[in-house]
């Protein structure tokens, strides 16, 4: 079995960053798409979603307001937690990539 490098285990951590963003940002537009929807909150998927995303929902919940028409509502603040959670991917993935280059000193 080969060694890896540390740039081997640098690329391989930015894949699983890269899905678990993914799988994260596919489950806020899943919320916000529900919710927009007027979605069953009695519904098996729906309370799993809310269970799954909650945490990472939470703390923009009151951030923006919200927009309600009928039973439908419209959560800006989702909206502001995928930009959020977007510039924290991007700033893990450029720090994975200062990380994967050789040190020089000046």
């Amino acid at each position: 079995m080969a060694s890896l490098t540390r740039h081997d285990l640098l690329a391989r951590f930015t894949q699983v960053v890269d899905y678990v963003f993914s799988a994260l940002y596919a489950s806020i537009v899943f919320q916000f798409v529900l919710e927009m929807f007027a979605a069953r909150d009695g519904n098996g998927f729906k309370r799993f979603l809310d269970a799954a995303t909650h945490p990472f929902l939470a703390p923009f919940r009151t951030l923006l307001p919200s927009v309600r028409v009928g039973g439908s509502e419209v959560i800006f603040s989702y909206l502001a937690a995928l930009a959020a959670y977007g510039l924290l991917h991007l700033g893990l993935r450029k720090l994975a990539m200062i990380l994967a280059e050789p040190a020089t000193i000046e």
